[in-house]
């Protein structure tokens, strides 16, 4: 597991498996990248930006706390775009790698959604 500065110098993590590997960058917990070998699995448009306005686009979204227009929220909420996920553990054994990431209420989200939250998102790659 790796952390790094990634496009915009936006902070990634990258995970690296038995013959695959994953992005995932914390603004929006979004997987942005998952080879197999060589070989890129996941579309990611060559027009996403990747700034702190829009999401990114394409990829592995997190969507929460709506999805689509369906409420008073932005479409899909203010997950997919946040800048608050943490990392909050990491862990890597023989064949196995997994990061958690946690997004909790803060003044920000009580700004556009009065509700306490706290989301545990868990990547893993798995060799087989």
């Amino acid at each position: 597991v790796v952390v790094d500065k990634g496009i915009n110098s936006f902070e990634r993590i990258t995970l690296k498996g038995f013959n695959c590997s994953s992005e995932i960058y914390l603004k929006g917990a979004h997987i942005t990248s998952f080879k197999i070998g060589e070989k890129e699995q996941l579309f990611v448009s060559k027009k996403a930006l990747f700034n702190d306005k829009k999401a990114i686009r394409g990829g592995i979204p997190v969507i929460f706390p709506q999805f689509s227009s369906r409420g008073k929220l932005k479409s899909h909420g203010f997950a997919r775009t946040s800048s608050d996920w943490k990392l909050i553990s990491k862990s890597t054994t023989d064949g196995y790698v997994k990061v958690v990431l946690k997004l909790s209420n803060s003044t920000r989200t009580v700004s556009m959604w009065d509700n306490k939250f706290s989301v545990l998102y868990s990547i893993s790659l798995l060799s087989s």
